[in-house]
């Protein structure tokens, strides 16, 4: 997010691999939109504010990685790295972590 700074302080695996089933959706809950801006826009957005972190990793449902990227792109959210989730929440955020550039300090896990 903010160049050297993923080497510096923290950096953020965000989990956002839900496919929204509990909701009755077809879209998973993290691309639907409110006010125009999907929801995971919003939180990437506040991440991105925060001076401490150096980085966001985001972890998504299979199969919508390249979607994932072309959404970042237009809204002008930068990530770190954009990967696929696994079966269990669990797998996803292990998934994320490897992800994680090696350096920061802190790792930060929120949810998406």
């Amino acid at each position: 997010m903010r160049g050297s700074g993923a080497r510096q302080g923290a950096v953020a695996v965000v989990p956002a691999g839900g496919v929204g089933a509990r909701m009755g959706s077809r879209r998973p809950k993290q691309y639907l939109s409110l006010g125009g801006v999907p929801l995971l826009v919003y939180t990437l957005r506040v991440l991105k504010a925060c001076p401490e972190l150096g980085g966001v990793v985001l972890v998504v449902p299979a199969g919508h990685v390249a979607a994932t990227r072309g959404l970042l792109a237009r809204h002008r959210v930068p990530a770190l790295d954009v990967v696929e989730g696994g079966v269990s929440r669990q797998e996803s955020v292990w998934r994320g972590l490897r992800a994680v550039p090696a350096g920061p300090r802190w790792i930060v896990v929120h949810d998406g």
